[in-house]
């Protein structure tokens, strides 16, 4: 009897085993492989053009009438196509090369601002002096004339237009036997001229019955702001003549 009971307690040990590991099977979830993310492209920054080089020529030019090229060099990293426009005061240009005829009277800045079309862009700029005939010069003629010297100036008041100069010559002292206060007009039969150069000649002006003067062989500087040449007729044989910028 005892022996039975042993028995039927190891088996009902068994089964209560046998059960739980059935049980633990059974209640476990299986776990979903997780899908891998795909990586995310960054996003490149846009890269501005670089300037290599940047040429304008020449440094002087007579407004409206010297031809000034421009040339600049630039790379972009991203490989973008660029523009180059062009500014200096003026209707504007474009292109790596380009030409143009500057207006001004003194220091004009000629600039490039390279773009990339995206947004980035470089600029650089060189500095044209222009100068132009309109204004006021005092004239002033090395040479003497009895007592009075001839380099006392007279004022000339001069308008340039594309390459032809009108205007008026005024004697606000003694100038030779001329009175002060005299005043005379540039014939318009024979205006004044500059060309793309600097070259300024002035065929005709004359004051009272005694002044009657051409004015030969002027130059410009490269400062625009002075003309040296030779006055002929009136006694003079061609003396030099300076016309100084006001």
């Amino acid at each position: 009897m005892t022996s039975n009971v042993r028995l039927l307690s190891a088996v009902l040990v068994a089964l209560s085993i046998a059960g739980c590991g059935k049980s633990s099977d059974t209640n476990t979830t299986p776990t979903t492989p997780t899908t891998p993310t795909t990586p995310t492209t960054p996003t490149q920054t846009n890269r501005a053009p670089v300037i290599g080089g940047v040429t304008v020529s020449p440094g002087f030019a007579v407004s409206g009438l010297t031809s000034v090229t421009m040339n600049a060099s630039a790379s972009d990293a991203d490989g973008d196509p660029l523009t180059y426009p062009w500014s200096f005061g003026g209707p504007s240009v474009t292109g790596a090369s380009a030409s143009a005829k500057l207006a001004g009277d003194g220091a004009v800045a000629v600039q490039v601002i390279v773009s990339d079309g995206k947004g980035g862009t470089a600029s650089d700029s060189r500095t044209v002096t222009v100068g132009t005939m309109t204004g006021s010069w005092d004239f002033a003629v090395l040479a003497t004339c009895g007592v009075d010297p001839r380099e006392k100036p007279a004022v000339f008041t001069l308008t340039q237009t594309g390459g032809t100069v009108t205007g008026s010559l005024a004697f606000p002292g003694n100038f030779c036997n001329i009175n002060p206060g005299t005043h005379s007009e540039i014939p318009a039969s024979t205006p004044g001229s500059i060309d793309d150069q600097g070259n300024f000649a002035l065929p005709r002006v004359a004051a009272g019955s005694f002044l009657d003067i051409r004015l030969a062989n002027g130059k410009m500087d490269s400062t625009g702001r002075k003309v040296i040449g030779q006055v002929f007729n009136s006694g003079f044989v061609g003396e030099t003549f300076t016309l100084t910028k006001k």
